[in-house]
């Protein structure tokens, strides 16, 4: 094996390990702004609307 098929062996590495934290932390936070989304809702009677459209489309429709 040479030096160029380990740095292409340790990239794809990171690369999986980088995908995976991004699930795990996407579903994480998705499921903490569900929880606040609702308590706002019991407690005011209402979702703004930046609030609503982060709850249903995620963050690709508020444009981050």
């Amino acid at each position: 094996m040479n030096p160029f098929d380990i740095i292409i062996i340790c990239l794809a590495a990171i690369f999986v390990v980088s995908l995976l934290f991004y699930l795990i932390y996407g579903k994480f936070t998705e499921h903490k702004f569900d929880l606040i989304a609702d308590k706002f809702k019991q407690q005011f009677g209402y979702m703004p609307f930046p609030m609503a459209v982060g709850k249903n489309g995620g963050l690709f429709l508020l444009g981050v």
